[in-house]
């Protein structure tokens, strides 16, 4: 796939490609970034290639949620599983986006209709993946902690292990944190992101997921989260209504939350696969150590 080789090393019960230390763990291992999911999604689809790929080829209007989470298990797989575990995952995910194909019907200032596009096309896998980096770094942040200079490189630099393992060559990678985040920001104000007919409707399915028996209040509040999580530019597009009285209410629900999840116990703030990893790491190395003074 454009020149894309798997990495070796893909033996049963073998090391990881990610360990439980630096940025990029402490961020993933947060179940609060599930709250970006809804932000995530309406990046993704801010891009009409992607829209078209979506609408095409998924039932998402009918289950907006199920796409993004059968992503975030397969990713949750990579980040915490061995070796075998996090190469099959991401060949599974390669598969899915090689058989999803197919020409834009709406024509775009920058794309024609007719305009073919495949899901594991570079430029596209690049803005997938890069709504993945910015909006877990932004959803961090907003409730966890600010991350400095050094840590957003390091996230980043431990990101592209996982843009590898999903098929992006590393040549079509943004070198560092700094080009990356010149790439994010071109792309949120250039002409390439538009909000067609078909990514409005399909934002529609995630502000408004048609989820049985979930409580008015509680969709009301995903619908506030996500609109302000999104960055304005696209709050624009999408044309979602933003005032100070939502201000108001998210800058409210993020103090309260700011100040709840540090008391909050592990097994409920941490992602389960990050905590059985951490085990499994602390297991390991405490079983090299006892080796090691063994030979000694």
């Amino acid at each position: 796939m454009h020149g894309w080789q798997e990495p070796a090393g893909g033996e049963s019960n073998a090391p990881g490609f990610f360990a439980p230390q630096g940025a990029f763990w402490r961020v993933n291992r947060e179940n609060v970034l599930m709250l970006g999911a809804g932000c995530t999604l309406l990046l993704q689809l801010a891009h009409p290639l992607v829209a078209a790929g979506v609408a095409e080829h998924s039932t998402f209007r009918k289950h907006p949620l199920r796409r993004l989470y059968a992503t975030l298990r397969r990713t949750q797989q990579v980040l915490y599983g061995d070796r075998a575990t996090a190469l099959a995952a991401a060949r599974g995910l390669r598969a899915v986006h090689a058989r999803v194909r197919g020409t834009l019907k709406q024509r775009t200032s920058v794309f024609p209709a007719g305009t073919s596009y495949r899901a594991d096309d570079p430029p596209l896998l690049l803005w997938v993946f890069a709504t993945l980096v910015a909006a877990s770094l932004s959803t961090y942040e907003q409730f966890r902690a600010p991350l400095d200079r050094d840590e957003r490189s390091e996230y980043y630099a431990q990101s592209k292990v996982l843009a590898r393992l999903f098929g992006i060559d590393e040549e079509v990678l943004p070198r560092d944190y700094p080009a990356f985040s010149g790439y994010f920001e071109d792309m949120l104000q250039g002409p390439a992101l538009t909000v067609t007919e078909t990514s409005a409707c399909l934002a529609q399915a995630v502000l408004r997921p048609p989820i049985r028996l979930a409580p008015a209040f509680l969709l009301e509040w995903h619908r506030l989260i996500t609109t302000a999580l999104l960055p304005p530019v696209l709050r624009e597009r999408y044309r979602l209504a933003w005032d100070e009285e939502q201000e108001r209410r998210w800058q409210a629900f993020r103090g309260r939350m700011t100040r709840a999840l540090p008391v909050l116990p592990e097994f409920v703030r941490a992602a389960p696969g990050a905590l059985w990893a951490e085990h499994r790491w602390k297991r390991t190395q405490r079983r090299l150590g006892a080796s090691s003074a063994a030979a000694n």
